[in-house]
């Protein structure tokens, strides 16, 4: 499978049911949109893209990108909720 942005993008709206350009709207914090954006940020940052490419495209500082990595990296350790959103998201990926 390619793990290309758009592919990922694609998933991730899907699943959680809402449009990609508010993912990329900083505003829209409550759920789905804010642990959407977050799992997205993860998954493209686990697909290789690298932090200066993601940062331009979600509009914030590196360490943002960082910083959302490690906050669902740590979901995937204790929060079954995150972890199975990620494993369907990458089921549809895969397809």
């Amino acid at each position: 499978m390619d793990y290309t942005k758009e592919n990922i993008e694609k998933a991730v709206c899907e699943y959680f049911k809402v449009e990609a350009k508010d993912l990329y709207s900083l505003t829209k914090r409550e759920y789905p949109w804010g642990i959407a954006r977050d799992i997205l940020i993860y998954l493209l940052f686990a697909a290789g893209y690298k932090t200066y490419m993601i940062d331009d495209w979600f509009g914030f500082a590196r360490t943002m990108v960082y910083r959302r990595c490690a906050k669902i990296s740590v979901a995937l350790k204790h929060d079954t909720k995150i972890k199975e959103d990620i494993d369907k998201i990458n089921k549809l990926l895969n397809k």
